[in-house]
């Protein structure tokens, strides 16, 4: 018994400085935007047995307190050397309950995305509020560092779980391992190429380069679309080096830390895909089981996961609400702030802060819109299509020219409604390849004796010399699946892809 105690003991002696090390490394690699220590700290406490817990308090905290005593004279010695302490037993509590609603790595794997989301949302709440009591660093009191340090939280925490359980959920992949392997690589290879191209200079301006950085989610699509979990997991890690690569300082004391709009817009980009990718590679990994189970041929298995990928709207729009309800809690947070500001007499900064509150809030709901849009459920598939989010978000910076014929889209069902918008956001995507100056976008909905639905053209204007692109041979992918899970007709001519949808009329 005594020698088991001590096995133990001394292998949490060094997990406490193995982790310490890591931690520190981690951090010196690490932006408030992607915060890779919360990784650490997220699978460790998430995934290690409760008994080594106080050999990671230990590390953590001393990891946290070297950090601090270089500024330990410019703040109170409480923070400095109690604060750590503090830190990592507040933030504790968050794995302990997720711990005990999630009883199983499969479980914890299955919910990824939310068991995420909560450990972030309460760390960064731990972080600025025992700032804010122990008398941290007043700059860090402020809505926009709880911002950007809940994004770090999330995707460091996604950073850190996800190799631990691809590597404990490996033997789950289903199909032939060279081609994992061979799609991983292409994937991997697309997103150092428009790296490079961002690192020579060629996106001149703001838009191409935000339209690059979306353009790194797209590999995570495919691996997702074709390999489920595993694929969707090993696509976000790429992707999130990927945009984390275009960042170039880091928060070592000391150091600069210019804030780089355009890459925080795309990580947020990302956190959301993120989290949808890793719901759907869920179920799309479940159904494909299930089939290979069932003796279904591997042609048939592919087809059940499209079909699967197809009928999960719910999964996204339950996603959408989830993260507006987070949306809602940083406005909740950002007006207390305000009005606590405004008590100290510090009108301007308050006018600051809820300026820059309202220009975030404006930018979740454009990309929370093209995740799932919600419009459609009360206005309808035109009123969505002719939002400026649409045209921002899919057409990469060119110009769309809308026409609606006759119909009134809020006869279809939803379904149909969704379906439609989803071929065209790829149709939108496809057509993108062609450079062309404008977009012009025909849209009709009709109705027979016995059926229903929606006609759209997309049409490329002046278009140049078609690039075969990652994201376009995705979207090209997608748009035939969904036409053949809703029994439409897709044609393709030299500058124009038009699309039939229909249903029963009931």
């Amino acid at each position: 018994m005594d020698d088991a105690k001590g096995r133990m003991i001394a292998k949490g002696i060094a997990l406490s400085i193995v982790y310490c090390i890591a931690y520190l490394v981690l951090r010196y690699f690490s932006f408030d935007q992607w915060a890779l220590p919360a990784g650490l700290r997220a699978a460790c406490l998430l995934l290690l047995p409760l008994r080594y817990w106080p050999f990671v308090f230990i590390g953590d905290a001393a990891a946290v307190m070297y950090g601090r005593l270089a500024i330990a004279d410019k703040n109170s010695a409480t923070w400095v050397y109690f604060g750590p302490f503090a830190l990592i037993a507040g933030v504790s509590i968050a794995p302990y309950l997720i711990r005990k609603k999630l009883t199983s790595v499969q479980a914890i794997t299955r919910q990824l995305p939310i068991a995420a989301a909560c450990f972030a949302a309460w760390g960064s709440v731990c972080t600025v509020g025992l700032n804010a009591i122990l008398g941290g660093p007043a700059e860090n009191a402020t809505l926009g560092f709880f911002t950007t340090r809940f994004l770090g939280n999330y995707m460091g925490a996604l950073m850190g779980m996800l190799p631990v359980l691809v590597w404990i959920n490996r033997r789950q992949h289903v199909g032939p391992i060279i081609r994992a392997f061979r799609d991983i690589a292409f994937a991997g290879i697309s997103i150092a190429a428009m790296f490079a191209f961002l690192e020579h200079g060629q996106a001149e301006s703001e838009v191409g380069r935000k339209a690059i950085l979306m353009l790194m989610i797209c590999p995570a699509l495919f691996l997702t679309y074709y390999h489920g979990w595993l694929g969707a997991a090993i696509g976000v890690l790429i992707a999130n080096v990927g945009i984390a690569q275009t960042m170039s300082y880091t928060r070592i004391p000391g150091a600069p830390a210019p804030y780089d709009e355009t890459v925080f817009l795309a990580q947020i980009g990302l956190s959301i895909a993120a989290s949808v990718f890793l719901i759907l590679g869920t179920r799309i990994t479940s159904h494909y089981k299930k089939a290979m189970d069932a003796g279904v041929a591997e042609a048939e298995a592919k087809k059940i996961s499209r079909i699967s990928l197809l009928s999960n709207e719910s999964v996204l729009r339950d996603q959408v609400l989830y993260m507006a309800q987070l949306q809602i809690l940083l406005d909740d947070e950002r007006r207390e702030l305000v009005r606590w500001l405004k008590t100290q007499g510090k009108h301007e900064e308050a006018f600051t802060l809820n300026n820059s509150g309202s220009q975030q809030r404006q930018l979740f709901n454009g990309h929370a819109l093209a995740v799932y849009p919600i419009g459609i459920e009360e206005k309808g598939l035109f009123a969505v299509v002719q939002s400026q989010a649409f045209e921002d978000f899919w057409a990469a910076g060119t110009h769309i020219s809308i026409r609606f014929d006759d119909g009134n889209p809020r006869a279809l069902s939803v379904e149909l409604q969704l379906a439609a918008y989803r071929c065209l956001c790829s149709t939108v995507v496809l057509m993108c390849d062609w450079k062309p100056e404008e977009l012009h976008i025909r849209m009709r909905v009709w109705r027979a004796a016995r059926r229903c639905g929606v006609y759209f053209s997309v049409s490329a204007h002046n278009p140049g010399e078609a690039e075969v692109s990652q994201a376009g041979t995705a979207a090209s992918l997608l748009l035939n699946a969904r036409v053949n899970a809703h029994g439409g007709i897709v044609r393709r001519h030299a500058h124009r892809i038009s699309v039939l949808l229909s249903e029963d009329n009931t």
